[in-house]
């Protein structure tokens, strides 16, 4: 009689195998057939960031805070202020001051009139350079005075090419060569070039451009770099910036903008 196996065993074979080694020389010789092709991407990265540095323009934002109070004189109790006033004028917590009239205000097309007026800025100097043109306000080598415009709802331009000794100027590709402080009757009105002090007269360059804009056209231009916004929910202060090509307009334009608030 026979018996069942009480055990029984399975006989497994493992197989291992052996992980292949990499060859650094191998790997190397391999991918330096195409040395070439680096080197051309890397040229080409190094041209193209060049070219970005030197064609473009560097931005500046210049920022600021504004803290608004409420010197309403109804308020009632302790020489007209509330104690909840009181508190909000200490601690900075908003009350009944609404932030949103105050930053409507400050960015209202009326308000940055009132800046252009007080800085001057319907007239607009740049330098031309070898590759870019920059805003060089407030030292411009010259002062462009209007005696009279044919057309004020018209912006007017020109470009002024001096002569070596500042003596003289030519507009444009115009031959004619006209002296400083000579009055000029153009189909655009009556100017005069009138020279003034700068660090530019000391230098190379000779070919600016200036540029009269009418007054609302030259708010709208400004007011298109301004952001006002709150600090934060809870307090009365508005943080005011500023994004323009020259730091200087830029923090002169808030200073103003505060200063006529």
């Amino acid at each position: 009689m026979e018996k069942d196996p009480i055990f029984s065993t399975n006989n497994t074979n493992h197989v291992f195998s052996e992980t292949p080694r990499i060859n650094a020389k191998e790997f190397l010789l391999k991918y330096l057939h195409f040395w070439w092709l680096f080197v051309l991407t890397l040229g080409l990265s190094l041209v193209i960031s060049w070219l970005y540095l030197r064609y473009t323009k560097p931005v500046y934002s210049v920022s600021s805070t504004l803290l608004i109070r409420n010197d309403n004189p109804t308020r009632g109790g302790n020489n007209g202020m509330s104690s909840q006033d009181m508190f909000s004028d200490i601690a900075l917590f908003q009350s009944s001051t609404n932030k949103q009239n105050e930053i409507l205000i400050l960015s209202s097309r009326s308000m940055m009139e009132r800046v252009v007026k007080s800085l001057d800025l319907q007239k607009r100097y740049a330098v031309v350079g070898n590759v870019k043109t920059t805003d060089i306000y407030p030292t411009q080598p010259f002062e462009l005075q209007i005696i009279e415009l044919a057309d004020t709802s018209k912006p007017v331009s020109f470009e002024v090419h001096f002569n070596s000794d500042w003596s003289g100027f030519k507009l444009g590709d115009n031959n004619r060569e006209w002296l400083v402080e000579q009055e000029m009757v153009l189909p655009q009105g009556r100017f005069k070039i009138i020279p003034r002090g700068s660090s530019y007269t000391n230098l190379s360059f000779r070919d600016f451009t200036v540029q009269w804009l009418p007054l609302q056209q030259a708010a709208r231009f400004y007011a298109g770099g301004l952001e006002v916004k709150p600090a934060n929910d809870l307090s009365n202060v508005l943080s005011l910036s500023y994004i323009n090509e020259n730091p200087v307009l830029a923090s002169a334009v808030i200073n103003t903008l505060m200063g006529e608030y």
